[in-house]
């Protein structure tokens, strides 16, 4: 019988990313310490785990092996906290991706509540489109996103947080007809918008795609709050998230350009790994459904 788990956590960490120091700092320990507790456990399995290849490393077959029963063996262990009650109290590093929209209306509000209730826990955020989130969430560089539109990925849950509100806005000074616009009016238009392969992108070119035609001048930036001051300055327009520019249309910078049909609007959620190791994220994900209730970040039901 293995003593305790904690080498079954510092085995699943190395084992997902894949060197001893990464799996150190999201553990919040020193690297001799998880290189002590993977030692403990080949000691007591009478097998290696891992072969060491210069800073990496890599499972041997017996470290294959073991993988399933080790994550069932967490899991279970956070069935059995969970079920005794009681808040979880959270250590190490949670690398957490968030859109612009996210980060620009809720993420202030979110670290502060989580550093109330997780003194111990800290936070690698990473700011980006949902299509770039959603690679480092694969490739195991982030261990929970907040996503727009996510595909169904293998061994990862996904949570609804509700939906965002799309709108093409221009600036006030922009000349333009005073009439709900379709496609055909627009498709001329200095267009600024998220780079392909982001959702944004893929919206706007379907929108005009639905029309058989396709926008002739669409220039792209990484950051939507830039985008939404590039629009402003006079010259181009952009479909962003209503939620975001509802202060610059209030002061009088941007203007709502009425379209038919409407952008559709984007299904936003929180996504993790199934594996164990995320089973205290459900506490994390509550205070990203409170922080968001607090905000105009969706706009339907959470």
């Amino acid at each position: 019988m293995l003593r305790n788990l904690a080498q079954i956590e510092a085995y699943y960490w190395v084992a997902r990313l894949g060197s001893f120091h990464a799996a150190a700092t999201h553990l919040g320990l020193s690297q001799p310490a998880v290189s002590a507790r993977i030692k403990e456990l080949e000691r007591t399995l009478g097998v290696p785990v891992f072969t060491r290849i210069g800073r990496m490393v890599q499972l041997t077959a017996q470290g294959v092996a073991i993988r399933d029963c080790a994550e069932r063996l967490l899991l279970l262990a956070g069935d059995l906290e969970a079920s005794i009650g009681g808040r979880r109290r959270l250590g190490g590093l949670l690398r957490f991706g968030v859109p612009d929209s996210f980060a620009l209306l809720c993420l202030g509000g979110f670290m502060k509540t989580l550093e109330a209730q997780q003194p111990d826990l800290r936070i690698a955020v990473t700011v980006d489109n949902s299509r770039a989130l959603t690679l480092r969430l694969e490739d195991g560089l982030l261990d929970l996103a907040v996503l727009a539109q996510p595909q169904t990925v293998k061994d990862f849950r996904v949570e609804p947080l509700g939906v965002q509100r799309l709108v093409w806005v221009a600036a006030s000074t922009m000349r333009l007809p005073r009439r709900t616009l379709g496609p055909k009016e627009l498709v001329d238009r200095q267009i600024v918008t998220n780079p392909a392969p982001s959702t944004s992108f893929s919206v706007l070119m379907d929108w005009f795609g639905a029309a058989g035609l396709t926008p002739r001048h669409v220039s792209t930036c990484n950051s939507v709050a830039v985008i939404a001051c590039v629009v402003a300055s006079g010259a181009w327009i952009s479909p962003l998230p209503a939620c975001i520019i509802e202060e610059q249309v209030q002061n009088g910078a941007l203007k709502l350009v009425p379209t038919q049909p409407p952008l559709p609007g984007q299904h936003m959620f929180a996504a993790y790994p199934k594996a164990p190791a995320s089973q205290a994220l459900p506490e994390v994900i509550d205070v990203i459904r409170r922080t968001i209730s607090r905000t105009r970040f969706v706009e339907a039901d959470i």
